[in-house]
């Protein structure tokens, strides 16, 4: 009885997944018809990995997955934990010789702070994590171009583990932007300011093969998209 109840559970999870995936593609096609390129970068939706442990693995963590990011790297992971626990992760500062510039170079986020905030359990979680907080100077002569890009993620999340043992885990997160541009161009000033709303999915599947082998697989982004 329980296998089917966990059969129509996973059949009901892809099922919505694909309409959703549906409706966005159909909305996406109507809005960027009619609107330019938002100008963000490939990793203005990376955020910073959260969690010690996973960071102590060097982030081999989506088999593991067994504390609060696991929301992040394997939402099926959340099986494991047994109570409600607030997880906070910040990045306290970064040290060198180099340049600030230099030293969040590629980084989507360009200063230390809170990285996640999340209140998990064992059947899901709440949790807010910025994906970009950066400001890009350009210049060219006389002229130049700064670009400030702030986008956060807010998320919620599901975990069902089946009586075969084999765990599935669900994110949902509503992507809220913002970015302002101001530049001289030929000794022309101007602005520009966009907002932007979007849904990101990720899903993953974790389960024992043998008691000293487990296997994680995590889609994420199986369906993202943003509208500025």
């Amino acid at each position: 009885m329980k296998n089917k109840q966990s059969i129509k559970f996973i059949s009901k999870v892809v099922f919505l997944n694909f309409i959703i995936f549906i409706l966005a593609g159909l909305n996406s096609r109507i809005i960027h018809a009619s609107s330019e390129m938002a100008p963000t970068l490939f990793y203005s939706y990376d955020g910073f990995a959260p969690g010690a442990k996973a960071m102590g693995m060097g982030f081999a963590f989506t088999s593991v997955a067994d504390d609060p990011s696991a929301l992040y790297f394997n939402p099926a992971g959340l099986n494991y934990l047994d109570t409600n626990i607030l997880s906070i992760t910040m990045e306290a500062g970064r040290q060198g010789d180099l340049s600030k510039d230099k030293l969040f170079l590629n980084d989507p986020i360009s200063n230390s702070g809170l990285c996640l905030l999340a209140l998990t359990s064992g059947k899901g979680s709440f949790s807010f994590r910025p994906l970009s907080d950066m400001t890009i100077r350009e210049t060219n002569g006389n002229d130049w171009k700064t670009t400030e890009i702030k986008i956060n993620a807010y998320t919620i999340s599901a975990a069902h583990k089946a009586e075969n043992g084999i765990m599935t885990g669900l994110n949902i997160s509503y992507l809220s932007g913002r970015i302002a541009e101001a530049r001289i161009e030929n000794n022309v000033p101007s602005t520009n300011l966009s907002d932007g709303h979007g849904i990101s999915l990720d899903m993953g599947f974790l389960g024992n093969i043998t008691k000293e082998i487990a296997l994680g697989i995590n889609f994420q982004n199986l369906l993202g998209n943003i509208w500025w």
